[in-house]
C-alpha cells in the first residue's frame, strides 16, 4: 500500500493479505488524511515487480539523483538478500550514500554525537525498545523514536533534508552497516508487526520535523509555570522533609515554581494513596494550599499500574474497580496478565478497553477529595517493559 498524504508526504506500508499482523491503531498515532492537491507530490515511489519486490523514493525534482530510500538488491549489496516477511521476523535494507548525514533513531546517547556513525568497520546497532535502565552510552532508554533525518548534500543543487519514519509496537532493530560497495546500509530488522513506513520531504531541516509532527501529532501546549524551576528528591521520610526543602529555598531567594513528591508519598507504594502516618492526607492538602497561596505548584510521582493486592481481604479500591470495570490487560486465556514492580504484584490498565478513561478519570476525582490536589502529574513507569512482566 502506498499513497500520498500531502505534496510533501509519502506512506508505504508492506503489510500481511490477511491483517493478521498487528498495526498500532489510528487512535494512538492519527496520521493526517490523504489531501486533495493540484500538481504532483514531491515523492515519487518507485518499484519492480519481479521475482523480488523491491522499491526506492526518489525527488520528483532530481529523478536521476541518488534515492532517498532504496531497496533494490543492485543497490545494497546485501549479502543477506533483501525484504523478509515472515509471522516473526521482518527484515528490509536501504541503501545510503557513504558518510551519510543521518540524525535521529533514539532515545539514545550516542557516542558518536548527534550525527549517527554509520560507516565504522563493525557497523552501529540502534536497538528500538523501550526499557527502564540506567542511560549509558550506545544502548537503548526510556522512549523509542523510530525516525531519522538525512540530510544530504547535492552537487550542483541545494542540500535537502528528508525524513523516514517507521510506525511499529514490535521490537525492532535499525543496524548501519558498511556494505562491500561504494554505500552505506539501513536495515531495520523486527520481530513482529508490519513495515509502515512515512517519508517526509523537507526539504529544510524544519520542515521535515514540521511534517514529521504532523504525523505522530503536535507537542502539546505547556502551562506557563511547567517552565520555572522544578524541585524533587526521592527519599523524603516525610512532609516535614518536603516543606523543609520549600522553606530553605525561599530562605536562600531562589525562585522555586514547582515542588514535587516521589513516590514517597504513597502507603505501601500504593496509586491513590497517600502514607497515613508519614505524609497525612489533610496534612498534604493544607502544605499544597500552602504552595498555592503563594503562586507554587505540587506535582506527585505517578506510577500507572495499579497492585493486585495478595488476598481478598485487602480491599484496595482502585484494583476492585479496574476489576469490575474490566479495565485491566489479560491474557489469551482471560486471566490478568500480571507484572512485578516496587509494590510486589501489579496489573496494567487497557486503554483499549470500553472503560478505563472512566475509571481513570474517578481514580483521580477521588484521590484529589482525599487531599492530593496537585497542579500536575508525572508519570513514570509508563511502559509494560519497566515493570519486568511475569509469564
Amino acid at each position: 500500500m502506498r499513497c500520498h498524504n500531502s505534496p510533501l508526504t509519502l506512506h508505504v506500508a508492506i503489510v500481511d493479505t490477511d491483517e493478521s499482523q498487528f498495526r498500532i491503531p489510528d487512535s494512538i498515532i492519527s496520521p493526517p488524511g490523504v489531501e486533495s492537491f493540484v500538481g504532483e507530490p514531491e515523492l515519487v515511489f518507485n518499484y519492480a515487480a519481479s521475482s523480488r519486490f523491491e522499491f526506492w523514493i526518489t525527488r520528483r525534482e532530481d529523478p536521476d539523483g541518488i534515492p532517498l530510500f532504496d531497496t533494490r538488491l543492485a543497490s545494497t549489496a546485501a549479502s543477506d538478500g533483501g525484504l523478509v516477511f515472515e509471522d516473526q521476523y521482518l527484515q528490509l535494507t536501504s541503501a545510503l550514500p557513504r558518510g551519510a548525514n543521518v540524525y535521529g533513531l533514539g532515545e539514545v546517547v550516542a557516542s558518536s554525537g548527534f550525527r549517527r556513525d554509520i560507516d565504522s568497520e563493525q557497523g552501529t546497532i540502534q536497538t528500538l525498545w523501550a526499557r527502564d535502565a540506567v542511560l549509558s552510552e550506545d544502548t537503548n532508554a526510556y522512549g523509542v523514536h523510530p525516525v531519522y533525518l538525512e540530510h544530504r548534500l547535492r552537487p550542483g543543487r541545494p542540500a535537502a533534508t528528508h525524513g523516514v519514519f517507521l510506525i511499529s509496537a514490535g521490537g525492532d532493530a535499525a543496524l548501519f552497516t558498511p556494505s562491500k560497495s561504494n554505500v552505506s546500509l539501513i536495515q531495520y530488522r523486527m520481530i513482529g508487526g508490519v513495515l509502515d513506513f512515512y517519508f517526509v520531504a523537507g526539504p529544510l531541516p524544519i520542515q521535515a520535523i514540521e511534517q514529521y509532527s504532523e504525523i505522530v501529532g503536535r507537542p502539546v501546549w505547556q502551562p506557563y509555570w511547567s517552565l520555572g524551576l522544578h524541585l524533587c528528591r526521592w527519599g523524603d521520610e516525610n512532609l516535614d522533609a518536603t516543606k523543609e526543602h520549600v522553606q530553605r529555598m525561599r530562605e536562600a531567594n531562589i525562585p522555586l515554581e514547582v515542588m514535587y513528591n516521589n513516590i514517597d508519598i504513597y502507603h505501601d507504594f500504593r496509586d491513590f494513596t497517600t502514607d497515613p502516618v508519614a505524609y497525612p492526607a489533610e496534612e498534604l492538602r493544607s502544605f499544597i494550599r500552602d504552595l498555592k497561596a503563594n503562586h507554587q505548584f505540587y506535582v506527585p510521582n505517578f506510577d500507572p499500574y495499579i497492585v493486585k493486592p495478595a488476598n481478598a481481604s485487602d480491599a484496595y479500591a482502585p484494583y476492585l474497580s479496574g476489576v469490575e470495570n474490566e479495565v485491566f490487560l489479560v491474557n489469551p486465556d482471560g486471566s490478568e496478565h500480571l507484572g512485578q514492580s516496587r509494590p510486589g504484584r501489579i496489573v496494567f490498565p487497557d486503554w483499549f478497553a470500553e472503560n478505563p478513561q472512566e475509571w481513570w478519570t474517578e481514580a483521580i476525582r477521588n484521590w484529589t477529595a482525599l487531599g492530593v490536589e496537585f497542579s500536575g502529574m508525572w508519570l513514570d513507569k509508563v511502559s509494560i517493559v519497566d515493570a519486568r512482566c511475569m509469564i
